[in-house]
């Protein structure tokens, strides 16, 4: 029943905004019917999805709910009304079994506009996005190899715009913009917990975090041209709240393992900029200037209590160092000074030429305090409620920033189309922290949290890219382009607290990134009805990291994709596509030399297949068709040193359809579809099948 009564929400929503437009265009003149105007509705009746197997997992691959949906997919409608005022309707509404209407897809949106007057847009949207709900495996365990949260995983996320301006002809343009955004629901965290069996203990117990969180943003534009400048402003304010809850539950054969730690985080933050600037094109609009200046204050706020609990969710605490923290709090400010300058030429139609500068100055400064509490008598034990210790921090940074950049964009070639960018920055930042501790009632049992440094971090950051579009004859098209990416860290310490045998304050002196890329792409076109093209795209960046007395440590993460496409159409009405890609992607660290535990590194190289096809048998029906395999095969069974995360899985969706043309302005589209994902059960769990049936009938109007 409830479905009904939702269906009926979305269609009286769409009815109350059209019948009054529709109304006021009904005006007195040569024509008084209502101008209903142009437009279309997609209605999905409705959709069944049967899943066999874990329906969460399904839900997350595809973004897609189970069980039953329905509603407007989409509605579109654009009305003229008198003295030329433009009036466009948008909408969309689905929903689910869910009781509650605020959690489904949604999206409204109405714009006024009348030429050299104004305009007014409102726009609501609304979406679920859905996460699963298991963690890792590790097959070596007998009773806790895998597990379910055993609750349903989905953040709602939505936006709502109200938009306004005055566009009065040599009048300045105003416009106002207010947005706010929200997510609220839960979502699932990659700080799997641990499971523990038989005195051996593996990180694959799954978690997850309730959010509700909510930014109000307004924003004042202007702008005015002055002889031949344009002057722009811009003041913009930002409010953000939020109230987290992470829930990371331990899991064991025991009632010492079997324990919860709960994490409650309330972050506030207030953001202010003003920007100003002008602008102005010169030589007959072949060469074009501009210089910005912006302000932005930033002060921010964060709660945070973290708790232990046993099975039974009554407080403990399991270890010396257990997670009893109450009433943490940080509070944060920031200044930042920022100015840009940009100059454009485009002397021949053939080259344009772009350089740009900024320079940025920020301050910042934090602290914080982090109490304490053990337990009755400062082991593990019942924590009493009373403050042990507390730990407090005081930060100051200050962050100088350059940054230069040039593109050249050359046409000269016959065919051809070369580009260039290369841009490169500057940093220096002079960061202080400090760290110590207060007594209450017991001190804590390490000292690994008090220290002090002042340390001079410079940053070296460039990057080039060169590229190209290719027609050297008739028949093929090419494009191919190079990226190189570079980034330097480098650390003076130049104070630091006395390193103990255990802590040390300041320690890394050197972080390197680099990372080269190539993609190409080449098409054929040497008839119309057969058209090939191939596509290479290559990513390989290397880590390197460089701390006091300790060699230097790399890692490498490379990727390769490979994608053949091939479009075939034997017969005006038939059309074929096929396509096939291979992804390698291979991670190496440092812990695959490791004597003691060796872990190989990550691989998850992905062979996909995808065929589609349409046919039209009669003028008013096509036949579609889809099918895709993925298959990955990367598990690495060493189970006796770590977790063997290897992707490994096969994944098939078909999905047929057939769209009838009733009318001109009538169509009804059935479709059904089939998906699969089959994982090895030794790398991954929450294998699952599903059948979906649909129909979707559109309309059309004016």
């Amino acid at each position: 029943m409830h479905i009904h009564r939702q269906l009926l929400l979305v269609v009286g929503i769409i009815g109350i905004i059209c019948f009054p437009l529709s109304a006021v265009l009904a005006v007195e003149g040569e024509n008084t019917h209502p101008n209903l105007g142009t437009g279309s509705a997609e209605i999905l009746p409705a959709q069944y999805t049967f899943v066999y197997g874990n329906g969460d997992k399904f839900q997350a691959h595809n973004w897609m709910k189970t069980g039953y949906v329905g509603g407007v997919e989409e509605f579109e409608e654009h009305y003229v009304a008198p003295q030329d005022i433009n009036v466009w309707i948008e909408g969309r509404g689905i929903l689910d079994e869910d009781p509650s209407v605020t959690r489904n897809d949604y999206l409204g949106s109405l714009e006024v506009e009348k030429k050299d007057l104004g305009f007014l847009k409102v726009e609501f949207k609304e979406f679920p996005k859905y996460y699963d709900t298991m963690g890792g495996v590790y097959h070596r365990f007998t009773l806790l190899d895998h597990s379910n949260l055993g609750r349903d995983l989905e953040l709602d996320i939505g936006t709502l715009i109200i938009e306004a301006g005055l566009t009065v002809e040599e009048w300045p343009e105003i416009e106002f913009e207010y947005e706010r955004e929200f997510k609220d629901g839960d979502k699932s965290r990659l700080t799997w917990t641990s499971a523990v069996e038989g005195g051996l203990t593996r990180k694959i117990g799954p978690s997850w975090q309730e959010i509700h969180e909510t930014v109000h943003a307004f924003t004042i534009k202007a702008k005015h041209d002055i002889k031949q400048y344009t002057v722009k402003g811009e003041q913009h304010w930002e409010f953000i709240e939020s109230e987290n809850k992470r829930y990371e539950k331990n899991l064991g054969t025991t009632a010492a393992t079997k324990f919860y730690n709960i994490q409650t985080q309330n972050p506030e933050a207030a953001f202010m900029s003003s920007t100003i600037g002008v602008e102005r094109w010169y030589l007959k609009e072949k060469a074009y200037s501009s210089g910005f200046y912006r302000y932005a204050r930033v002060k921010n706020s964060e709660q945070e209590n973290l708790r232990e609990y046993d099975e039974f969710l009554s407080p403990r605490s399991f270890t010396n160092n257990a997670e009893n923290k109450f009433n943490a709090r940080a509070d944060n400010h920031m200044d930042m000074h920022t100015l840009v300058a940009n100059l454009m030429g485009n002397p021949w139609s053939w080259l344009a030429l772009n350089t740009k500068l900024k320079t940025e100055l920020k301050r910042s400064r934090g602290n914080s305090t982090y109490p304490s509490d053990l337990s009755a008598n400062g082991l593990a034990g019942v924590p009493d409620g009373l403050i042990d210790y507390t730990i407090l921090s005081d930060n100051h940074n200050r962050t100088f920033r350059n940054g230069q950049g040039f593109s050249v964009r050359f046409k000269k070639i016959p065919r051809t189309a070369l580009y260039t960018e290369f841009d490169i920055e500057e940093t220096r930042n002079w960061l202080t922290e400090n760290r110590w501790f207060t007594v209450q009632q017991v001190a804590p049992t390490s000292t690994n949290d008090v220290f002090n440094r002042r340390t001079v971090i410079d940053m070296v950051r460039g990057a080039g890219t060169v590229g190209g579009d290719f027609s050297p004859i008739r028949y093929i098209n090419s494009t191919a382009q190079v990226r190189y990416r570079y980034d330097n860290v480098s650390y003076d310490d130049k104070r630091e607290s006395v390193a103990t045998g255990t802590a040390k304050s300041a320690f890394f002196d050197e972080m390197d990134t680099e990372t080269i890329e190539f993609n190409t792409r080449t098409t054929l076109r040497v008839v119309k009805w057969l058209q090939p093209s191939f596509r290479f795209i290559a990513r390989d960046v290397d880590y390197m990291t460089r701390t006091e007395g300790e060699a230097q440590m790399q890692s490498s993460l490379l990727l390769n994709d490979y994608i053949y496409d091939l479009t075939f159409m034997p017969l005006p009405e038939l059309i074929m596509t096929g396509s096939f890609a291979r992804e390698q992607l291979a991670t190496k660290t440092p812990a695959g030399g490791n004597l003691t535990a060796p872990l190989p590194g990550f691989d998850a190289d992905v062979n996909t297949w995808l065929f589609s096809t349409s046919y039209i048998p009669r003028e008013n029906v096509t036949l579609t068709g889809t099918v895709s395999v993925s298959r990955a095969d990367n598990f690495n069974d060493y189970a006796a040193t770590g977790i063997p995360l290897g992707a490994d899985f096969n994944r098939i969706t078909v999905i047929l359809g057939v769209k009838w043309n009733l009318n001109k302005d009538v169509t009804i589209e059935p479709e059904y579809g089939y998906y699969q994902y089959a994982a090895n059960p030794h790398a991954d769990a929450g294998s699952y099948y599903a059948h979906v049936a649909g129909l979707e009938v559109s309309v059309a109007w004016g």
